[in-house]
């Protein structure tokens, strides 16, 4: 209680210098709050708002918020919550403040205090809402780990709980990889199975309430990656054979060009963005296509290159292992983007990987491949 006396004190002789300039008539003081109820529940720094009116009879008045954290740390005022006044005629003040420094739980006092330091006030509960978090995940492995979380009590009835997770940042129970881990509030375990090795995740926990979905941290996990030799494709970088602006089907070569397939190096007439890997990329333009065939073992795969079109031109690429049709990819920007096939099933053995141009447009579209890799997929 001293602690607090002398904190308002402070206050009221801060009020009494900023407005020296005022007729230091006494007034009579009151307040009252228009804001129904008179609390708030809200999460740490979000908005609520205080509103009612103050009464003076004199020529001087102040509205002042003070915040007392109920853990019993020291009062704070609130440097959103003031509201001054200086006139010639007593009267009525209306005043609703928007308030966001509130970051504990407490009882916030709003005073109306005249220069002499008389003052009336009314208190306005704050309860500070606990945040849903999301548990550390735990027993990762090649398909599957272990995570859950805590839901937060926030005063309304939780209908459904789990977690969500994803290959993109912020997922959202829009999508199907999530857990329904029951209801209502405090801790849960969730157990992510199905996942795919090698993958990064975000993952965080959700509730589910009559006002909508509250989601807790995100969090990120990589599974783990088998220690299975995956092949590599000779000459994905098109590094060889050395050559000078752009050559149609360069030899000697592990690819086999047809059409308008060959390779350009940077600087060439095609105008292409710096190789991402190296000096030299594929090019395939117009209706051609590139091949290879290669020794490969019995595992899940799909294709990662580097990709870009020339200038505005819009040019069709069409990915085959073994001449069945894996993926289509149309790179959109003349700057260098990743891009994967779907999956697809290699048999030990040789196989053949092709991509072909497929110029759906006409003319003479162009398209820059580069840093092709094979990638294990479950």
């Amino acid at each position: 209680m001293k602690k607090n006396s002398l904190f308002l004190c402070t206050i009221i002789v801060a009020v009494a210098s900023l407005f020296f300039g005022c007729k230091k008539d006494k007034v009579a003081v009151s307040i009252s709050l228009t804001t129904q109820p008179a609390s708030a529940r809200v999460y740490a720094g979000d908005p609520f708002t205080i509103a009612g009116t103050a009464s003076t009879t004199g020529k001087f008045r102040m509205i002042e918020m003070v915040a007392n954290p109920l853990d019993g740390s020291a009062p704070v005022a609130l440097p959103d919550g003031a509201v001054t006044s200086c006139a010639n005629t007593g009267g009525t003040i209306n005043f609703s403040q928007v308030i966001t420094s509130v970051t504990k739980s407490s009882v916030v006092k709003v005073f109306v205090i005249d220069q002499k330091g008389e003052m009336a006030s009314t208190d306005f509960a704050v309860t500070i809402m606990e945040q849903n978090t999301t548990a550390a995940i735990t027993a990762i492995s090649f398909y599957s780990a272990t995570t859950g979380g805590n839901i937060a009590d926030v005063g309304l009835t939780v209908t459904d709980r789990g977690v969500v997770y994803g290959v993109d940042p912020h997922p959202t129970i829009a999508l199907s990889t999530k857990t329904n881990d029951g209801t209502g509030i405090g801790p849960f375990v969730s157990s992510l199975t199905n996942l795919l090795f090698g993958q990064d995740y975000y993952v965080r926990s959700y509730s589910v309430t009559s006002n909508g979905v509250l989601y807790g941290n995100e969090l990120f996990f990589t599974t783990l990656t088998p220690d299975i030799p995956t092949p590599v494709v000779p000459n994905g970088t098109f590094e060889l054979p050395v050559i000078s602006g752009f050559v149609m089907n360069p030899q000697p070569n592990v690819w086999s060009f047809s059409g308008g397939g060959g390779e350009q190096r940077n600087g060439s007439p095609f105008g292409a963005a710096t190789a991402p890997e190296g000096v030299q990329t594929g090019l395939l333009q117009g209706d051609s296509q590139m091949s290879q065939t290669f020794t490969f073992t019995a595992q899940h795969l799909a294709l990662s290159f580097m990709a870009a079109q020339r200038g505005t031109q819009a040019q069709t690429l069409d990915i085959l292992f073994d001449d069945v049709l894996v993926s289509t990819i149309q790179p959109t920007s003349s700057t260098w983007t990743k891009y994967a096939t779907k999956t697809f099933t290699a048999s030990a053995g040789d196989h053949k990987i092709t991509i072909k141009g497929t110029n759906t447009n006409g003319g003479d579209n162009s398209a820059f491949i580069d840093d092709l890799k094979l990638i294990l997929r479950n």
